[in-house]
């Protein structure tokens, strides 16, 4: 579901010319991870929805982490600066690895696809011990995967750039 977001702004920037922020479009995916959690197969007509619910084996309950489906069930997104509860759980890092690996060689410089990462961790999961490591998780592969970078180089360097970026350190000593 992130990668799909992802390409949804990736394509309404190629096709009209602008889109909104990335938050945007991984808030409605979400949503719509959470429905083939929760809803029915096949989805209503009226529903505004992506391929991905085209998908009848999408629709397998696949426990669902209860931090998760709370925060998609309300009307707003959390955020790093609002955000809705005050969970460490890991559920924003294990969604991020398409964020770092979209962005090799695109419009995104390492330290924004870090933080676009804690973004979109910070959706659901709103402490910063669940939207720090999704931030630097995603810098990792980015630049490791990007071969600009070793992966002990990469660590070192990510420690500083998620500082930079959120400002706490402590929270990073590995």
């Amino acid at each position: 579901f992130t990668a799909t977001a992802l390409l949804q702004g990736q394509t309404r920037l190629a096709t009209r010319g602008a889109r909104s922020p990335y938050t945007c479009y991984l808030w409605q995916a979400y949503k719509e991870w959470l429905y083939s959690q929760v809803g029915q197969f096949p989805v209503p007509g009226d529903h505004n929805n992506s391929w991905m619910l085209n998908l009848v084996d999408l629709f397998q309950v696949r426990s669902p982490e209860a931090t998760c489906v709370q925060a998609l069930e309300q009307a707003q997104a959390g955020s790093i600066d609002q955000p809705f509860n005050d969970s460490q759980a890991e559920g924003g890092v294990i969604r991020v690895a398409p964020i770092g690996l979209f962005f090799i060689d695109r419009e995104l410089s390492p330290k924004e696809v870090a933080d676009l990462a804690g973004q979109a961790a910070a959706l659901t999961h709103g402490h910063p011990l669940a939207y720090l490591p999704a931030a630097f998780h995603a810098y990792l592969i980015n630049t490791v995967a990007s071969l600009d970078l070793y992966l002990e180089e990469a660590v070192l360097q990510a420690k500083v750039v998620i500082a930079n970026l959120y400002g706490d350190e402590s929270q990073l000593d590995l």
